[in-house]
């Protein structure tokens, strides 16, 4: 998950600079990715902590991590928004 938000901070932000549609499009495509891994992983600390309750605090604070890097995911997708908006002039939403 960690990988997969790096490169999509570096992609975006090359999209950004290069005003590269294509690679706006195709970044904001890996934040669907970022949500599955996200809704999967939350699940499984889920029931991860009903079977052993003395690492709750542990998953806790993984499932932090998780939703930070998925939020990370979320900005990145806004910068390619923004960069679809400046070559275009068309304010499209890819965070649904």
């Amino acid at each position: 998950m960690g990988e997969i938000v790096s490169t999509m901070i570096k992609d975006g932000l090359d999209a950004y600079v290069e005003r590269n549609l294509d690679k706006a499009y195709e970044v904001s495509k890996r934040d669907d990715v970022i949500d599955k891994i996200y809704k999967n992983v939350f699940g499984e600390m889920l029931e991860f902590m009903r079977k052993d309750n003395t690492k709750v605090e542990q998953a806790a604070q993984f499932l932090f991590v998780c939703k930070f890097l998925e939020r990370i995911a979320d900005h990145v997708t806004n910068i390619c928004e923004w960069t679809i908006y400046i070559v275009t002039g068309n304010q499209v939403d890819l965070n649904e």
